[in-house]
């Protein structure tokens, strides 16, 4: 059942945050839990447990750092999570938007 925005009865975005930094993940989340129309329906310190999680949760939208231990947020992105809309949180030279 998908969540519905706070008294609009309208369905919120599913939200998924991937972040190996736990502090931006508290941060993005507290920053999308205070807005009616989104709904944070899981946070991830590794690509990995986001992927092996993404699809029992299906997401709108995956919100994914880029420099990241093991899998990064590319590489994740061109596995599995391309199924849902992505938004990379860090661009850089070294690391340009594709």
């Amino acid at each position: 059942m998908h969540e519905r925005s706070r008294g609009t009865g309208v369905k919120a975005i599913r939200l998924v945050i991937v972040d190996d930094h736990e502090l931006v993940r508290i941060g993005l989340r507290t920053v999308a839990e205070a807005e009616e129309d989104l709904a944070v329906v899981g946070d991830y310190g590794t690509a990995e447990s986001a992927l092996a999680n993404v699809e029992r949760l299906s997401p709108d939208v995956v919100m994914m750092g880029v420099r990241m231990a093991g899998i990064d947020g590319i590489e994740a992105c061109r596995r599995q999570l391309c199924l849902v809309h992505q938004f990379l949180h860090h661009f850089t030279e070294q690391y340009p938007l594709r």
